[in-house]
C-alpha cells in the first residue's frame, strides 16, 4: 500500500477511510502500517531454547507469541543503545 501512495512507510491517516468502518480496523492498520518495517526471523539454538523459556519467564510472566515478540524487540533495542 505504502508503494502505491508513493511512500516508504504510512501512518493510520494514511489509510483510507473504508478501512475505518471496519470493526476490526486496529488489526487491519497495524497490519498496513507495519508490513513495510524490517522484520527478523531468529532460530535459537537448541542449547538455548530453555534459558530463553526461563528468562522470558521471568521478565515477562508468561511465555507466549506476544512476550517473546516483545522480549526480543526490548533486546534488539537495548543492544542498539549501547
Amino acid at each position: 500500500m505504502s508503494e502505491w501512495l508513493g511512500k516508504r512507510e504510512i501512518k493510520k491517516e494514511d489509510l483510507s477511510e473504508w478501512l475505518k468502518d471496519i470493526k476490526f480496523f486496529g488489526s487491519i492498520a497495524r497490519w498496513f502500517t507495519e508490513i513495510n518495517l524490517p522484520h527478523i526471523v531468529v532460530v535459537v539454538p537448541n542449547e538455548y531454547i530453555d534459558d530463553l523459556v526461563k528468562k522470558v519467564e521471568q521478565e515477562y510472566g508468561t511465555l507466549s507469541a506476544g512476550t517473546l515478540k516483545k522480549a526480543a524487540l526490548d533486546a534488539l533495542i537495548e543492544w542498539i543503545k549501547k
